[in-house]
């Protein structure tokens, strides 16, 4: 599996707040308002760039208890043909956020499976109104299986845990400096073999995650990602 796809994956917890002008009870980890556009710069290990991710806020449904807000990612990649299109929906519910795993599966995958036959069954990752150093986090999976005329071929499996709020520290990006909390967590991916990665997020407060890291079983940098700019209505 590629890094990139499991880049994508950290990157689309990044969607993990509300503005108070939808529900006082969700914090703003996020500016849910619709037209946000939040751009993202992805590199590899060496710095070099390996493509950009444009997230924006399609529309807001206010319900009782919080809200539903529909994103749509924009991905490209390091060929200038490579484009990619998805949306998916964020819930904010009595004051947790709420993102579907089965929205976690890059652009990338997806453009591959065109015009097979799949289904999707996952957990939903959840971020509470408040975050501390040394908070731990609910663990969440998503399991793929590519179909053929409903016989299963192929199974992959992404398994998110031991997510803990590790830090506060001050985060420097080309939008600016960000005051942050700092996600660690393990990563475990399935296709035909297992891979074990772990990853590092930086979330600030009313702009989401501003940088992302992830590291290979041994401890080395694979890929990070920078937020690069933020256009607000």
């Amino acid at each position: 599996m590629k890094t990139r796809l499991i880049s994508l994956i950290f990157l689309m917890i990044m969607v993990s707040g509300s503005s108070s002008l939808y529900s006082q009870s969700c914090e703003t980890w996020f500016p849910f308002k619709q037209g946000t556009v939040i751009e993202m710069t992805h590199y590899d290990g060496k710095d070099k760039v390996t493509g950009t991710s444009r997230q924006s806020v399609l529309s807001i449904n206010q319900s009782g208890n919080g809200f539903e807000a529909r994103i749509k990612i924009e991905s490209t990649g390091e060929k200038k043909d490579e484009h990619f299109e998805s949306e998916y929906t964020v819930k904010c519910s009595d004051g947790v956020l709420k993102v579907e795993m089965n929205q976690y599966i890059s652009p990338e995958m997806m453009g591959s499976l065109e015009g097979m036959e799949f289904e999707v069954t996952g957990d939903e990752l959840e971020l509470p109104q408040r975050l501390s150093v040394g908070q731990t986090l609910d663990d969440g999976e998503i399991i793929m299986k590519v179909m053929n005329q409903g016989m299963a071929m192929m199974t992959m499996s992404v398994k998110v845990f031991n997510r803990q709020i590790s830090a506060r520290e001050n985060v420097t990006t080309p939008a600016g400096s960000f005051d942050c909390y700092k996600l660690t967590y393990d990563v475990e991916s399935k296709v035909m073999l297992k891979v074990s990665s772990k990853g590092e997020e930086w979330i600030a407060e009313g702009t989401g995650v501003v940088k992302t890291a992830t590291y290979s079983k041994s401890g080395k940098l694979t890929s990070y990602s920078l937020l690069t700019g933020i256009t607000r209505p």
